[in-house]
């Protein structure tokens, strides 16, 4: 990683090299993942004088020794399974040696994910949710005839991208599966996991471990649905050993007032939210639910494509542009560099911009 020195530059911000030709220019802060932070960056070629716009998620493994054969060996399953289907957004991976973690780097869609575009609508109209839903399943139909297929485990609004065309993209498709045994303890991402996860998934302890079978994206399907419809994650006012609770004693992810919906839209979430995984539908099974009959064709989308357009729904922290050189966290009496904003919980609130010039020997303690 390099320090911006905005020479032969038109704007500031902190610069990583991924390698001798690619760098990343970080432009501002997303939000945070169940892995990392993720920024949005333009990616530059030296050589080809290219510039696109990105989305890198930071993963921080400070205690790998073999970054690169990290890198190489997440970069060649991601791409296995990205290459057979398209709504699938293709990622790159990049190792981060001086950082100590690894670059996630896929396309920046716009208008952005389906959570922070119910957000906008003040929740989604179901013709709309049925059309999303719709077009999800025909994905997981796709992949469920594959042999010994485990799930895309990704399933959840801020995974499921709205492009310009009106197409769905996804993103962090096994990424759990891939990145999490990598992780050090004490990131531990499952209270993040628990909130779109079915109680059938354990592995020993009070929290729910990822979903390694297709039944477990049909469960995530319905949380999804609920997104849609209200603008947010249901239950996330909850701690997360509250909700893996609640999961463990029979209780299910609700809609706060049911009686604003079909009963068709109902049904489909009470097939999918069966707490036995062998009583839900599978995705080929809900494709012909009456509820999906609500759906738009695909030509009448543009129009509620083009109303979003204009905005970008993106960014979950705002006006959160780095301009400055430096972006830095106090986390106890310890100032870091901008990468490591992925690996704390911290509110944007507690984030503070320092430049160049104040740095003085901050970076030092």
């Amino acid at each position: 990683m390099s320090r911006s020195d905005k020479e032969g530059t038109s704007s500031g911000g902190l610069v990583v090299n991924l390698t001798s030709d690619l760098s990343l220019r970080i432009i501002r802060y997303l939000g945070r993942g169940s892995l990392g932070g993720v920024f949005q960056a333009s990616l530059q070629s030296r050589t080809k004088e290219q510039t696109r716009l990105v989305a890198a998620k930071f993963v921080h493994l400070p205690n790998n020794v073999q970054l690169q054969t990290t890198a190489d060996n997440l970069q060649q399953k991601f791409l296995a399974i990205s290459s057979s289907h398209t709504s699938l957004l293709r990622c790159e991976v990049f190792a981060d040696e001086q950082l100590k973690g690894l670059w996630i780097v896929s396309d920046y869609i716009c208008p952005g994910n389906t959570l922070l575009l119910s957000k906008k609508l003040g929740g989604c109209t179901e013709s709309l949710i049925a059309f999303f839903v719709k077009e999800i399943l025909s994905i997981l139909v796709f992949f469920e005839k594959r042999p010994n297929w485990q799930g895309l485990q990704c399933i959840k609004g801020s995974n499921i991208l709205l492009d310009s065309s009106g197409q769905l993209r996804i993103v962090d498709y096994h990424q759990l599966a891939v990145v999490l045994p990598l992780l050090d303890k004490q990131f531990n991402v499952q209270p993040s996991i628990v909130y779109w996860n079915g109680p059938e998934n354990k592995d020993g302890n009070e929290l729910p471990s990822f979903s390694t079978a297709s039944s477990g994206d049909i469960w995530a399907l319905a949380v999804w649905m609920i997104e849609l419809a209200q603008g947010y994650t249901p239950l996330k006012s909850h701690g997360p050993y509250k909700v893996a609770y609640g999961l463990n004693v029979g209780e299910r992810p609700q809609l706060e007032w049911p009686s604003r919906y079909s009963i068709h839209f109902l049904d489909l979430l009470h097939q999918c939210l069966q707490t036995n995984p062998q009583l839900r539908p599978t995705a080929r099974e809900l494709l012909a639910h009456p509820f999906l009959s609500a759906a738009p064709k695909e030509e009448d989308i543009g129009d509620i494509v083009r109303h979003i357009l204009s905005q970008d729904i993106s960014s979950e922290a705002g006006d959160t542009y780095l301009s400055e050189e430096w972006i830095v966290i106090l986390s106890g009496n310890k100032f870091l560099p901008l990468p490591y904003l992925s690996v704390f919980d911290v509110e944007i609130e507690q984030v503070k911009l320092v430049g160049h010039e104040d740095k003085g020997d901050f970076m030092d303690k």
